[in-house]
């Protein structure tokens, strides 16, 4: 096929995985339900202020740790039962040739 038939000529090439968030996350979320909040993955990621500080927290996450132990188990520096870690599986992705930047959109299915 040439470039002129394919409508993603020109895009990146994307490498898709899809997972589940892991076990702490998943807490969190189920908590966040019995509050009222739908969209739990949202505020999972969503930062501690939207507005830029001296204090910096516009680049904290209101829910740390357990973004980080997510980020963690997909690099394969810890370790989740029900999450890939996709990012520890390549040696091209670990010399930084293959995976420069990660776009993360998510599907909650109940």
């Amino acid at each position: 096929m040439d470039g002129f038939n394919n409508p993603y000529f020109g895009f990146p090439q994307m490498v898709r995985f899809a997972f589940n968030p892991n076990e702490r996350s998943r807490k969190v979320i189920e908590e966040l339900k019995t509050l009222g909040v739908d969209s739990g993955l949202n505020e999972l990621f969503y930062p501690v202020s939207t507005k830029k500080s001296p204090t910096r927290e516009h680049t904290k996450f209101k829910h740390e740790t357990e973004v980080l132990e997510l980020l963690r188990v997909i690099d394969g520096t810890a370790t989740d039962r029900q999450v890939l870690s996709f990012l520890d599986n390549n040696e091209q992705i670990k010399n930084g040739e293959l995976c420069k930047h990660i776009v993360v959109g998510f599907t909650i299915q109940n």
